[in-house]
């Protein structure tokens, strides 16, 4: 989850700077793909918790790093 945070920071920053419509496009995308995995992860611990999994601790954390934001609330700019 970590690193897909990291990349989410990176592509808005970049996305900050970006004038060039394709790559826009492209980073768009990637992002997008981003949020796509971070919404697999979620669905995973729903049926996790579903099953019965006897670390409750460790689900729970998971739960919470993937409801966690891409992008880091002070990196967003207006």
């Amino acid at each position: 989850m970590g690193a897909l945070r990291c990349r989410g920071g990176q592509i808005h920053a970049q996305l900050q700077r970006c004038q060039d419509a394709g790559l826009r496009e492209r980073l768009g995308r990637e992002f997008a793909d981003l949020q796509g995995r971070r919404r697999e992860l979620q669905g995973r611990v729903r049926v996790l918790q579903r099953s019965g999994l006897k670390d409750s601790l460790a689900l729970a954390f998971l739960a919470e790093i993937s409801r966690r934001p891409l992008i880091p609330a002070g990196a967003i700019r207006s």
